[in-house]
């Protein structure tokens, strides 16, 4: 499966500034900590509990508190019944419906729910700096998703490509006693943060990757992340920057088996 065109569209001069960001390695990832100010503008406060508002099978298209976002309900989900849910969050230039679509079959034959949230603007913030209004945008999601449906706390992970690969990685391993799994697709790099716990992560990456290229990347964050104590499962696979349709269906099989 080839990126989608968000992905493919990164102009050179995008393309350098990424390289630059990346030159001499991540030293970013140097900043992982379990130190920092506990304020960590990075951590999110939405939790599942019961759902109290009325819910609906199908496509959603969510507006709330500042934040839009799209999710995919399966039919199959009973609101009595506690659910897995994937966090996804887009590439560069705000294209997650495109994503949304790859989750819908095998959201659909495993009863996960999808949200996928939109960045306020064309990419994540902390990707340009700081850690901003995209985290609120994320928890009002997740809020809404709450709201609605059970959720399993067991069964959440927090998944992206690309730019919303390496934002994925930084907020997931600041939240890893939320997320039960960390998902990156051809991350480019990870952003310093206090990190909570030790969920498992996934990073896939393309030999070929044009975009992103591999060596300066998962090749320099995946002994980062095991040096500090993650469990990385790394899959190469020889194409371009892209998210692999067999590893994305494989996980939400095992996210949706997990108990």
């Amino acid at each position: 499966m080839h990126g989608p065109p968000d992905a493919r569209s990164l102009n050179r001069r995008a393309a350098i500034k990424v390289g630059v960001a990346l030159a001499g390695g991540i030293p970013r990832l140097g900043a992982l900590s379990t130190d920092a100010p506990l304020q960590e503008p990075a951590r999110l406060k939405a939790r599942p509990g019961d759902p109290t508002l009325k819910a609906f099978a199908g496509r959603q298209q969510i507006n709330t508190d500042g934040a839009q976002a799209l999710a995919w309900v399966p039919e199959s989900v009973k609101r009595d019944v506690a659910s897995p849910l994937v966090l996804f969050l887009h590439g560069a230039l705000r294209r997650p419906e495109i994503y949304l679509e790859q989750h819908i079959s095998m959201a659909d034959e495993t009863g996960t729910i999808v949200l996928a949230p939109f960045s306020t603007i064309g990419t994540w913030d902390a990707i340009r700096g700081a850690f901003g209004r995209d985290i609120g945008v994320i928890d009002a999601s997740l809020r809404w998703v709450f709201e609605r449906w059970r959720i399993d706390p067991r069964r959440i992970v927090i998944s992206g490509f690309s730019d919303g690969g390496s934002y994925g990685l930084s907020v997931g391993v600041a939240n890893g006693d939320f997320f039960t799994r960390i998902v990156a697709w051809s991350p480019g790099f990870m952003i310093p943060v206090k990190t909570i716990g030790k969920p498992p992560v996934l990073i896939s990456h393309g030999t070929e990757d044009q975009i992103l290229p591999i060596d300066r990347t998962s090749r320099q964050i995946v002994p980062a992340l095991r040096a500090a104590g993650y469990t990385v499962d790394y899959r190469e696979f020889k194409g371009p920057h892209a998210i692999q349709k067999p590893i994305l269906e494989e996980m939400i099989r095992e996210l949706a088996g997990r108990r």
